[in-house]
């Protein structure tokens, strides 16, 4: 079992390196940027289903911000403001609900809403 989680986790990591980046983020369109966004929480869901705790995740997650951050293009507001949705719900640094604590299907609500304005859509 603990194979099975850390090589759960280790691809997971390997899933956002690979795909939350400026590189791929910065050219989805919204309906990509969407499912995009309910891939990464349903996996991350997954680990925690496992066992793998908000404290497990922040150190990783935290240093990915600061890594994509040196390369992304500061004028790019879309991308900041995508990028930084994803990576702020998963540290819990933004409001309620919170990820960790909450039922997922009712986490997942705070994103619905979010994709009804345009605010992750157009600068």
């Amino acid at each position: 079992m603990e194979i099975n989680t850390n090589q759960t986790v280790a691809e997971f990591k390997n899933f956002i390196e690979n795909n939350l980046n400026y590189p791929v983020l910065s050219v989805m369109s919204f309906d990509d940027y969407k499912s995009f966004v309910i891939k990464v929480f349903t996996r991350l869901n997954e680990l925690k289903n496992m066992g793998i705790t908000k404290n497990e995740i922040n150190s990783f997650i935290n240093k990915h911000y600061s890594n994509v951050m040196v390369d992304a293009n500061d004028n790019d507001i879309l991308f900041e403001r995508r990028f930084s949705a994803i990576t702020e719900d998963i540290v819990e640094f933004c409001v309620n609900p919170f990820f960790w604590s909450i039922d997922f299907d009712v986490y997942m609500k705070k994103w619905d809403k979010l994709f009804a304005t345009d605010w992750c859509k157009k600068v």
